[in-house]
């Protein structure tokens, strides 16, 4: 059975592959919602899940499957990805 730390790992590893460039944004779209979707009932109640609820849906809605200017939307988003990051980071022992 996986663990709520497992999954807090495994969706913290995700964002920093995008950050780092191995995967494409839009690869880190699909994957993290495909995940978080299946697992995020082992983390619910927690602060992990909260801030990662609040910050990464809406990073992957406006700034890879809307409209806009590449550029501004790739600014954007790996502002997003980071300040998520930074906020998730701790809450994984």
């Amino acid at each position: 059975m996986i663990t709520p730390l497992e999954v807090k790992l495994t969706l913290l590893n995700q964002i920093e592959q995008c950050l780092h460039n191995k995967i494409e944004k839009s690869e880190f779209a699909y994957l993290a919602e495909q995940y978080y979707s299946e697992n995020a009932c082992f983390i619910e109640h927690t602060d992990f899940f909260e801030i990662y609820k609040e910050i990464i849906p809406d990073a992957c809605l406006f700034y890879v499957d809307e409209p806009g200017t590449e550029s501004e939307k790739e600014k954007h988003f790996y502002a997003e990805l980071r300040e998520a990051y930074e906020l998730l980071k701790p809450l994984c022992p």
